[in-house]
Parts: C-alpha cells; structure tokens; sequence
C-alpha cells in the first residue's frame, strides 16, 4: 500500500535522472511511496506494474528493464533476493523519511551486497548467452542444472542457480565477475562464508572448463584412506607411493611384544 512520503527538492536535479526517462524517473517515485516504513519494497515487477503503473499497458519484460535501468542510475538502491524473492533496499531511507511511529518491517533483511548488474550479465555471457534469450547453466560445484535469462537488454535472472562468491565477502572477497561463480542452493548454503576445497588449493575453475594443471608448491595428496588417511603413506609427484620417512635423528621404535595374558584393549 502507498504511503505519503517526503521528496527532497535536490531529486528534480539529481544527476542519476540525466539518463532516465520520464517514466523512469516515475518508477523511482512510485519505489520511495511504496517503501515500506524502514526502505524496504518487493521487487518483483508484477508488483511493480500492479502499484506504480495500474491503468498503462506496461508488460512483465518492459518493468523488468525500467528497474534495472533505475537501479544502475542509483547507488542507493540495493537489489537482493531472499528465497527465491525479490526486494529492493533504499538504503538512503533514513536520511530524507521522517517517522514519528515507524512500524518494522516485515520484508528479510539483505544478507550480502548487491552485485553490480554488469557482473550478472558477465556471468551470463561467461554461460553462453550474450542477449536476450535462455540458457542451462550447470551448478559450478556440483554440476545441477539451472536457467540463465536474460530479460532485457540489461536484466539478468537466474533460476534455480544463484550467484556465489569464490572467496566471500567476509573475508573480503568483491563482487567482481572473476570473483563470482553459479551455484545451486544447496551448495551455496553448503558452503557459506568458507572457501571450497579447490579455491583453497589454488584449483578454481569454471565447471564446463578443463582441469587445470597442478599448482607449483602444492604437493599431490594420496587417496584417503579407509579409517585412516593413506595408511601412512603418501604419493609422491611421480605418482609412486612411499613410506613417510622418519627424522634422521629418530629410529623407529621396536615392536611390541606380544603378550600373554588377556588384557583390556582400549
């Protein structure tokens, strides 16, 4: 539902407007009245279409690239999704609403930073799809496929794949496209906010891409074993197996005797 809100003067001379369209200039009007109390709108452009334009004949695909031009015109504004649902964060709300009774909002709070639209279409074009159309794209950690769309002349959606970051956020990773792969949600979720077995061996990779080379410095692991790790041995770089040689100054200890008596092992 709409609600009255403040328009700072200094909006009608914005420089983020000097590339937009008068209708698009509305849509970013019709955001800040349908906000919620704390910023918070939904996102997708059914929505969008129902509460900003309700008697123009706008389809799904013309909102879809009206947001994505009003997003990349504003920093501000914070696109994200939540369980398969989209949202968008004025994140300057603070600043220009005055609330004498806020009332908390309803909408899931962000849990990681936009990624810049120009890094989903990479992520689409690096898929295989370079413009308007879809594509199946496989999950890069366990090969599940998903959909890469690509909406609009700029808009990017994947479904049943999200995006993930190779080193996260938290540990300072950005949302560069060489930052960024497609994941499953369940290997996204698997994974969290740690690096994969690959990326902490040097080894990324792109799922439809070759295996690369042995990184220098890395030594090759022998195959686990069954109850214990290699049974103490490892591979060398000839793939021949060895012993773990013991320090010069140490001998190996003689063996037990066997025992004669029964006695509790633990």
């Amino acid at each position: 539902m709409a609600r009255k809100r403040m328009i700072d003067p200094e909006f009608w001379t914005n420089e983020g407007l000097m590339g937009l369209s008068y209708q698009e200039r509305l849509f970013f009007l019709g955001l800040i009245c349908n906000a919620d109390d704390e910023g918070f709108v939904k996102a997708n452009p059914l929505f969008l279409k129902a509460v900003i334009f309700p008697y123009d004949q706008i389809t799904p695909e013309e909102m879809c690239e009206m947001r994505s031009r009003v997003l990349d015109a504003f920093d501000t504004l914070n696109f994200y999704e939540e369980d398969g649902k989209e949202y968008i964060q004025i994140q300057s709300w603070l600043k220009f609403q005055k609330l004498k009774r806020p009332v908390q909002s309803k909408h899931p709070r962000p849990k990681k930073k936009a990624v810049p639209q120009e890094s989903r279409r990479e992520l689409a074009r690096r898929a295989g799809l370079d413009g308007i159309g879809s594509i199946e794209a496989p999950c890069h950690w366990c090969g599940k496929i998903g959909n890469v769309n690509w909406m609009t002349a700029s808009w990017v959606h994947f479904s049943d794949l999200e995006i993930d970051h190779i080193i996260p956020e938290s540990q300072g990773g950005d949302s560069s496209p060489d930052n960024l792969v497609l994941s499953c949600r369940g290997c996204n979720r698997k994974k969290n906010n740690a690096l994969s077995p690959k990326e902490l061996a040097g080894q990324h990779q792109v799922s439809t891409g070759s295996a690369p080379s042995q990184p220098q410095g890395i030594p090759k692991l022998a195959p686990e074993g069954k109850g214990r790790e290699g049974k103490g041995k490892e591979e060398n770089h000839e793939g021949t197996t060895n012993a773990i040689a013991l320090p010069p100054d140490e001998e190996k200890p003689p063996p037990a005797k066997a025992k004669t008596e029964a006695q509790d092992v633990y």
